[in-house]
């Protein structure tokens, strides 16, 4: 459930980003949802040493959170 959220606020971080594009550099919609679907949340399994959240504020500044390694 966390997931979908995450994705849904995603989507319209990078929609948002996007729309200041112009011409060429702005990319379809569907393209940006597409490329969304086949990501995966990674995990501390795969041999990350560490994984962060990073969320996109306003005005285009990032928060970034250590993930804790029990997750």
């Amino acid at each position: 459930m966390l997931l979908a959220k995450v994705d849904r606020l995603l989507t319209i971080s990078l929609s948002v980003l996007n729309a200041q594009r112009q011409g060429k550099e702005q990319i379809p919609e569907i393209g940006i949802r597409g490329t969304l679907k086949k990501l995966e949340t990674p995990s501390m399994i795969e041999g990350f040493d560490e994984l962060f959240y990073v969320n996109l504020l306003p005005k285009g500044v990032f928060n970034v959170v250590r993930v804790s390694s029990e997750i």
